[in-house]
C-alpha cells in the first residue's frame, strides 16, 4: 500500500515538473523543441530541422490569421461576390514543396479558368473546326467539275471563312468562353435556370424541326463530332440566353417603329430576293450487299414506281410506301427546295424538263428517283408585301435584340472583373473597355482587338462578320 501510493505521488510531482519546464521554456523561448522532415533542407543528413516553440506559436499565430481570411472570405462568398485579385498565378503542389502543377490563367468575377483546362478544352475546339474545314474541302474537290459557278462561289466563301476562325481560333475561342460564363452568371444573379424537362423539350424540337427521332439526332451529332453531352451543353446555353433576353432585354425594348421597318428592308433589299426553285420529292430503292437476281426486281420495281409516277398515281403514296430512306419516306419523298448551284436543280434546268417528270440514277448503293413537282418562280417582296406577308416586324425585332444583347453583354463584361494571368509578374486586368498591365511593366494599354492581336495573334472583329 505504501509503495503504491509512493508511485502515485512521484507520478504527481513529474506531471507537474514538466508543466512547469514547459511554462519556463515558453517564457525564455528556450531549448523545447519539436522536429519536422523537410525535404528541402540540405544542411542535415537526415532532413530534420529544429523549431524552437517561438516558432511553433508563430506558426499557431499564421494559422488564426489564415482562419480569419478564410472566414472573411465565406462571408464575401454569401454575399455573392468573391474577391480575385490577389489570387496567385499557380497553383502549388504542396507534397513537391514548390512544384507548379498547373496555373490560372483566367478570372472572370467569381470564376477561374486554369490553363489546363483551357488549353484542352482549346485543343478540341481547333479539332473540331480542322475538321469540318477538311470536310468541306474534300467535298468541294470531289463534285467541283459537277457544280454550277454560284455553287462553286459559296463553297469558296465557307472555306475561306472557315480558315479566317481558324487563323484566329484562340482569341475567338478565348472571347466567346468569357462571354459563356458571364452569361452564366447573369443567370445565377436573376435566378434563371433550365429545368431538365426544358432542356428535354427543346431537344425534342430541334429533332422534330428535323425530322429525327432522338437517336437519329444523337448519332447525326457524332458524324459531326460532337459528344451528345456537349450538344446538351449548348442547347442549355441557348436556353438560358433566351431567358435573360426575356428578363433584361424585352421589358425595356420598344416595338420596330415604320421608320426601322423602311431602314431595315432597304439594307437588307437582297436577302429578301428569293430565286427560282424547283421542288422534287425523291425516293431510294437500295440494293446494297444484294445478289444480282435480287437487283434484277428492284430494277423492274423502279421502272413500275416510275411508270405509275407518269401516268398520274401519286409520287406521295409512292414514296410512303417503297422508299427505303426512312426520313423522307415519312414526309412522302419531301426533300428541300432546289435552286440554282444545286445538282439536282441544274441537271433538270439544263434539260429543260418539266414539272411530273421522274428521273432515275443508279449508283453502288441503289437507285435515286426524283419527281419533278413544281416550279416557284423567282420574287423580289415590296416593301408593303414584305411588310403584310412575310413578316417584316419579327426580322426587325430580331435584329434590334441581336443588337442590344450584344450592348448588354459588353456592358456586363466592363462592370465586372477580367484578369488574363500569362506569369508571376504579366497580369492584364479588362476594366471599362480597356485592358491593362496590372503590375505596371507594361505601360501599354489596350482595346479589345488590339489586346487579342496582339497577345493571340486573333482578329476577333469576325465574330460580328455576318
Amino acid at each position: 500500500m505504501k509503495k503504491t501510493l509512493i508511485v502515485h505521488v512521484l507520478i504527481i510531482v513529474l506531471i507537474m515538473l514538466g508543466m512547469t519546464t514547459l511554462t519556463i521554456a515558453k517564457k525564455n523561448n528556450t531549448a523545447d523543441t519539436e522536429t519536422v522532415r523537410n525535404p528541402q533542407d540540405n544542411n542535415t543528413d537526415d532532413g530534420n530541422i529544429v523549431l524552437t516553440t517561438n516558432t511553433i506559436k508563430k506558426d499557431n499565430s499564421r494559422k488564426a490569421h489564415k482562419q480569419k481570411a478564410r472566414k472573411k472570405r465565406k462571408q464575401k462568398k454569401d454575399a455573392g461576390f468573391i474577391q480575385m485579385t490577389n489570387i496567385p498565378h499557380t497553383f502549388i503542389d504542396a507534397a513537391a514543396y514548390g512544384n507548379p502543377i498547373d496555373r490560372v490563367f483566367i478570372i472572370i468575377n467569381r470564376d477561374i479558368i486554369i490553363n489546363s483546362e483551357f488549353e484542352d478544352n482549346y485543343t478540341d475546339y481547333k479539332k473540331e473546326l480542322s475538321s469540318r474545314l477538311s470536310q468541306i474541302q474534300k467535298e468541294y474537290t470531289a463534285s467541283k467539275g459537277q457544280l454550277s459557278q454560284t455553287m462553286r462561289d459559296r463553297y469558296s466563301e465557307t472555306i475561306q471563312q472557315l480558315k479566317k476562325e481558324l487563323k484566329n481560333s484562340k482569341g475567338l475561342y478565348l472571347i466567346n468562353e468569357i462571354n459563356n460564363r458571364i452569361e452564366k452568371q447573369a443567370s445565377i444573379d436573376l435566378h434563371l435556370e433550365v429545368s431538365a424537362g426544358e432542356l428535354d423539350a427543346q431537344i425534342e424540337d430541334v429533332a422534330a424541326q428535323n425530322d429525327m427521332t432522338i437517336n437519329e439526332l444523337k448519332r447525326t451529332i457524332r458524324q459531326q463530332g460532337m459528344s451528345y453531352q456537349e450538344f446538351r451543353d449548348e442547347q442549355r446555353l441557348q436556353l438560358l440566353r433566351q431567358k435573360i433576353i426575356s428578363a433584361e432585354i424585352y421589358p425595356t425594348m420598344e416595338q420596330p417603329s415604320e421608320k426601322e421597318m423602311r431602314e431595315w428592308y432597304n439594307k437588307n433589299i437582297d436577302r429578301l430576293y428569293t430565286p427560282e426553285q424547283y421542288q422534287f420529292r425523291y425516293i431510294y430503292i437500295s440494293t446494297r450487299g444484294m445478289k444480282l437476281t435480287e437487283q434484277v426486281k428492284k430494277e423492274k420495281l423502279v421502272n413500275t414506281i416510275i411508270t405509275r409516277a407518269e401516268q398520274g398515281s401519286s409520287f406521295i403514296a409512292l414514296a410512303r410506301k417503297y422508299s427505303d430512306d426512312p426520313q423522307t419516306r415519312r414526309q412522302g419523298g419531301y426533300i428541300p427546295p432546289q435552286t440554282t448551284g444545286f445538282p439536282i436543280y441544274e441537271m433538270f434546268h439544263q434539260n429543260n424538263w418539266k414539272p411530273g417528270k421522274v428521273v432515275s440514277q443508279k449508283d453502288t448503293d441503289g437507285y435515286h428517283l426524283f419527281y419533278f413537282e413544281k416550279i416557284t418562280p423567282a420574287s423580289q417582296p415590296t416593301y408593303e408585301e414584305a411588310r403584310s406577308t412575310m413578316n417584316l416586324q419579327s426580322y426587325v425585332q430580331q435584329s434590334k435584340v441581336t443588337r442590344e444583347y450584344n450592348k448588354w453583354l459588353n456592358t456586363r463584361r466592363k462592370k465586372g472583373y477580367i484578369e488574363i494571368i500569362f506569369d508571376a509578374t504579366h497580369r492584364y486586368v479588362y476594366q471599362q473597355g480597356i485592358w491593362s498591365d496590372r503590375f505596371g511593366t507594361d505601360a501599354v494599354q489596350y482595346t479589345d482587338e488590339e489586346f487579342f492581336k496582339k497577345f493571340f495573334d486573333s482578329d476577333i472583329s469576325i465574330q460580328y462578320e455576318s
